[in-house]
């Protein structure tokens, strides 16, 4: 990528160094594909004003549609698992580490991104604080969603209604 800044002769040139890689990127947003009709469809079946909708043919439908995204979510991982193990355990590994100069940006974060203070972050690596919570979250939402979903679905009667 080339940029010229205003008020210079010269062109400077930008090197882009990818942070994920491709197969990370369209695995990325595999799972935003599944997520949605995931999160549309479990409201629709959970939540009791709509459970209207829920019954009959259409109910069998969503019940239909919210099985077969709640089983390309849970390859999506498998697949990273199976074609960039290296990748995932480095990525885990940096995700799962935290030190002191994560309390540090988690006490910057607030005014630099919300009130827009330029004020000097601390150093972070590849994944900032943010990010890595985020990932965690992720990890432990992704484990419960999937045991409980298992539950639901081939467990009848070891849940009470």
């Amino acid at each position: 990528m080339s940029v010229r800044i205003k008020g210079m002769e010269e062109v400077l040139h930008i090197r882009w160094i990818p942070k994920y890689t491709f197969m990370e990127r369209v695995l990325h947003w595999a799972h935003a594909a599944t997520y949605i009709p995931l999160a549309v469809t479990g409201f629709m079946l959970y939540a009791p004003w709509l459970t209207p909708l829920a019954q009959g043919e259409a109910g069998q439908t969503i019940r239909l549609v919210h099985r077969i995204m709640a089983i390309a979510f849970c390859a999506i991982p498998i697949i990273y698992t199976v074609s960039e193990p290296r990748r995932l355990v480095m990525n885990l590994r940096e995700v799962f580490k935290f030190d002191k100069d994560d309390i540090l940006w988690l006490k910057a974060a607030i005014p630099y991104y919300l009130l827009g203070r330029e004020i000097e972050m601390p150093p972070q690596p590849r994944f900032n604080t943010g990010e890595r919570l985020n990932a965690v979250i992720m990890v432990i939402g992704f484990g419960l969603f999937g045991v409980t979903g298992l539950t639901m679905w081939f467990g009848k009667g070891v849940i009470p209604p």
